[in-house]
């Protein structure tokens, strides 16, 4: 038996569907999903250290 969604999906979207890299936003706009992705990284802390390093590089200098 198929599943009616999956193939309403891959109708409408013609198969192009992007997700998140964890896992909570999905859509078939690429740069949608894509400015979601930077900005729940920036929320759930995943660019702490390398903005941290940045600053410290630029104190160095």
């Amino acid at each position: 038996m198929k599943n009616i969604n999956t193939e309403t999906i891959k109708k409408t979207y013609a198969g192009k569907i992007y997700f998140c890299p964890w896992g909570d936003y999905s859509g078939s706009n690429f740069w949608a999903v894509y400015g979601h992705a930077i900005i729940c990284g920036y929320f759930h802390g995943y660019f702490d250290l390398p903005i941290a390093m940045i600053k410290a590089g630029l104190r160095l200098g």
